[in-house]
């Protein structure tokens, strides 16, 4: 095989891992079912069989012990209850997290498409988390999730990366950083960082 002959196959080679790497995720669905989270009581394993240990112990049983291990059983209780946040995380939570914004997807064109909700809340524990629900997307190579200051997700108006998306169908939530303000940013994109094509638009309200 002559250098002419090399060549050529070098460049279909390449222009066939391109291809693969740009239509593959066209055929193949990654689907994501991610739960609410729930806070974290802040106890480790240890702590909370201590915990209830503690809980089990009865008025009868409190008198029968020894003065020194009484007052040990007390101070574990009072430090342990400092740890303990309002909600304990091994019981479900009295009431949903807050929602804060929300909007539904809406396709970007005829061939990138988009459906389900875009939902920020505020989880007990303060944190902010955004929300994926019923989702779904066209599937494509290097999409992310932006937070983005224009109505319409005009990514050039302003944007905030909150990482690449974690499937194009499923619920899925994503962090947001404790110092973003919201009131800066209107809707959300699926974004194709690559090529700059918007696949789906959710507008916040």
């Amino acid at each position: 095989m002559n250098a002419k002959h090399r060549g050529i196959g070098i460049t279909i080679a390449v222009l066939i891992g391109i291809g693969w790497y740009l239509g593959s995720p066209l055929f193949f669905d990654t689907i994501v079912d991610e739960q609410l989270p729930i806070p974290s009581s802040g106890l480790t394993d240890d702590e909370k069989q201590r915990v209830s240990e503690i809980e089990s112990l009865t008025p009868e049983l409190v008198d029968a012990m020894p003065e020194q291990e009484r007052m040990e059983a007390k101070r574990a209780m009072e430090e342990l209850g400092e740890k303990m946040p309002d909600t304990v995380a091994d019981e479900p939570m009295e009431s949903p997290p807050a929602v804060e914004l929300s909007g539904s997807f809406k396709d970007a064109d005829n061939f990138h498409r988009g459906s389900g909700t875009a939902t920020v809340y505020l989880l007990p524990d303060g944190k902010r988390i955004l929300r994926f629900e019923d989702f779904t997307v066209t599937n494509g190579p290097a999409l992310s999730v932006y937070l983005v200051r224009d109505t319409n997700g005009n990514v050039d108006s302003g944007s905030l990366d909150l990482g690449k998306l974690k499937g194009n169908k499923g619920s899925q939530n994503y962090d947001i950083p404790a110092d973003v303000d919201l009131g800066l940013y209107k809707s959300v994109v699926i974004w194709c960082v690559p090529f700059g094509v918007t696949f789906a638009t959710a507008s916040l309200q």
